[in-house]
């Protein structure tokens, strides 16, 4: 049996932090992989990663030496076909059986036909689909084995189909596993991943990462913390270069750019304006006979507030003249008595 593909300590993170970690597999041609685990979003992450299509953080993949020279994701994306990995590779609900199937063949060429979906068909023991028949009209097992049959009629050595339990009885979901065997013995190997395990020849159980795992009460949990700084970091890179794009559109006055801003960008950019222009206004005040000694108002004063202590400064100053007009008689009032 050759080498299909094999990973050793593999780990990826996602939006929220770590998918799976210390991940290790091996599987040859044929055999059938089954990925279990508590959560889809890290059973299909981890499908995707040993098809080579999804971006590892740690660890490393493997795949026959005799397809040396080239990166190993490359050659396991050409080994390796998805039939489906929803939400992101999934048939289109709204198109009918011949119209997948033709454009199916326009992006893979020569390397499938028509007739080798009709002999995958017959392989796992079910009728061709009618080819009028819209993609959301059929039954969750036929829309499931018509996926897996487009992939495996494609050249390639593996299948990977995830969810293949989703939706179905119990019944189905027997009918679907003899289907993969049945596959498997045509010669390819398929990677399914599934809710429950135990019914393949090869079993990863994926269990959750140490950041999603409880701890004893009175214990912390620290290393859930440094998870989310990687994707944290990009996010904030993300949004200031944003700003930065934008602030560079309105520079050039393009009156859409405050649009895209994110929030409040736009209010932090108008405040640093209305801050230059208030310094501008402090610098040159515009009331240059202004007394010294008199106190200036705000602007928002009134003209009433204005004029009212404008008044209430002359009476002091009126009174403060009186009281020393009277302090000086009655010096002179006293210097005459005593000369007399």
């Amino acid at each position: 049996m050759g080498l299909l593909v094999e990973a050793r300590e593999m780990s990826a993170m996602g939006p929220d932090g770590l998918l799976f970690t210390s991940v290790s597999a091996v599987i040859r041609i044929p055999q059938l992989a089954v990925i279990s685990g508590p959560s889809d979003p890290e059973r299909t992450a981890l499908i995707l990663a040993l098809a080579g299509r999804f971006t590892l953080a740690g660890g490393t993949l493997h795949t026959d030496p005799a397809y040396g020279g080239r990166p190993t994701p490359v050659v396991l994306r050409e080994r390796i076909a998805v039939a489906q990995a929803p939400p992101t590779i999934a048939l289109d609900p709204f198109m009918r059986v011949r119209e997948v199937i033709a454009e199916r063949r326009l992006l893979c060429g020569n390397r499938m036909s028509e007739a080798a979906v009709h002999g995958m068909c017959a392989l796992m023991r079910i009728e061709m689909p009618p080819a009028h028949v819209l993609i959301q009209d059929l039954d969750p097992v036929e829309r499931l084995l018509l996926s897996v049959a487009l992939a495996g009629s494609q050249q390639s050595d593996g299948i990977a189909v995830a969810d293949v339990d989703v939706g179905l009885t119990a019944a189905d979901r027997r009918f679907v596993q003899g289907a993969m065997r049945r596959i498997c013995t045509g010669g390819k190997s398929v990677l399914a991943t599934s809710a429950d395990g135990g019914w393949g020849d090869i079993a990863i159980d994926l269990v959750s990462p140490p950041a999603e795992q409880g701890t004893p009460d009175g214990e912390d949990n620290h290393s859930s913390e440094p998870l989310c700084l990687p994707t944290y970091a990009d996010s904030l890179v993300k949004r200031h270069k944003r700003i930065w794009r934008m602030k560079k559109l309105r520079a050039t006055g393009d009156d859409r750019s405050d649009k895209h801003l994110p929030d409040g960008a736009a209010g932090v950019h108008d405040s640093r304006e209305g801050q230059t222009e208030s310094g501008s206004e402090r610098d040159a005040p515009d009331s240059a006979d202004q007394d010294p000694g008199t106190p200036s108002l705000p602007k928002g004063e009134d003209a009433k507030g204005a004029k009212t202590s404008s008044d209430e400064q002359t009476s002091t100053r009126t009174s403060m003249a009186s009281d020393e007009d009277s302090a000086s008689d009655d010096d002179a009032s006293e210097r005459g008595g005593a000369s007399s």
